[in-house]
């Protein structure tokens, strides 16, 4: 009996961590029938990062049951947010490809055909069955397709995708469920010139691993910078509050603008995180001021709690 039982946990547990895609789809471009009139000659840009939290509001990672009339509605409000900030570049996390604590909608398409033009979509949680929260077992996940987007007004020429050093001090099991963490690289053809965006969402949990990644996106920046203009955006996990958090490797590079940042006190700088009583700051926007100009950046509390994350927005222009 215990032998039966036995095969038929780790027999669900393999499904489980089994693949709903092919792997060779995690990495997609999409081109939407939305069109945008661009101006040749206008090097001013609005760009964003956002973690979506799959669009579940306060109810994100907690024991609470998301229904479809909340769902669909957090859609429509997505959308009428992201048409009124009008913002020409976003990067997405936590943003969902047909899972199913979304009822199947795949959140990047849906956004593209709505507002962009061109998305570049990058899978980095693929399981047919993810036990969290841990319980009531009726509020389990299910299957998870997750990862981040980067949608725009502007054509995609070039799309990679590196995938970050995985958690270590987790169970076999655990590491085997739980999401992948990468930077999606976005070469967009604007008119002026080719513009570089990177879009990460670092490791939330294990300080040690995150450390190790937002020490690589450091050197991907200053690589890519030898060629491109180049935009850093995401979710950083790295909360500015805390005195020795890794966030300061980039907010303490003279070389780098940090944007919605108070350079005279960073520690107060406007939070991010939660929507409901912000008291973190995860969510960064970097550049390099030889390649831009600082107009104007904040944090987009009008988004409200369409998410547990507000937005980050800044105002560029090209030089």
């Amino acid at each position: 009996m215990i032998v039966i039982l036995a095969v038929l946990v780790f027999g669900f547990f393999f499904w489980a961590r089994s693949n709903n895609v092919d792997k060779s789809e995690y990495n997609t471009l999409y081109q939407s029938e939305v069109t945008h009139e661009l101006l040749d000659k206008d090097s001013t840009i609005t760009v964003a990062t956002y973690n979506i939290g799959y669009l579940s509001g306060m109810t994100n990672n907690l024991p609470i049951y998301a229904s479809p009339e909340f769902m669909a509605n957090n859609e429509v409000r997505v959308i009428e947010a992201l048409r009124t900030l009008d913002a020409d570049i976003v990067g997405f996390q936590e943003i969902e490809f047909g899972s199913s604590r979304v009822y199947g909608t795949n959140q990047g398409t849906m956004i593209c055909d709505s507002l962009y033009a061109y998305g570049a979509f990058a899978i980095n949680w693929d399981k047919r069955y993810v036990p969290f929260p841990y319980w009531p077992p009726r509020l389990h996940f299910g299957k998870v397709i997750s990862g981040q987007a980067v949608v725009s007004k502007f054509a995609i020429s070039d799309y990679k995708v590196h995938m970050f050093e995985g958690v270590k001090g987790s169970s076999y099991f655990y590491r085997e469920i739980y999401a992948s963490r990468l930077a999606q690289v976005v070469t967009l053809d604007h008119p002026v010139k080719p513009i570089v965006v990177i879009n990460i969402h670092a490791e939330a949990f294990e300080a040690e691993t995150r450390v190790k990644q937002l020490d690589f996106v450091y050197e991907l920046f200053w690589e890519l910078d030898k060629e491109f203009p180049v935009i850093l955006m995401g979710d950083f996990n790295s909360n500015l509050k805390d005195a020795d958090a890794k966030i300061y490797l980039f907010l303490n590079d003279e070389r780098l603008v940090s944007c919605a940042i108070d350079e005279n006190d960073i520690p107060s700088s406007p939070s991010s995180f939660p929507a409901d009583n912000p008291d973190r700051r995860f969510d960064y926007i970097f550049f390099n001021p030889d390649h831009f100009e600082l107009i104007d950046s904040r944090i987009a509390t009008k988004f409200g709690d369409i998410s547990d994350h507000f937005p980050c927005v800044a105002t560029l222009k090209i030089k």
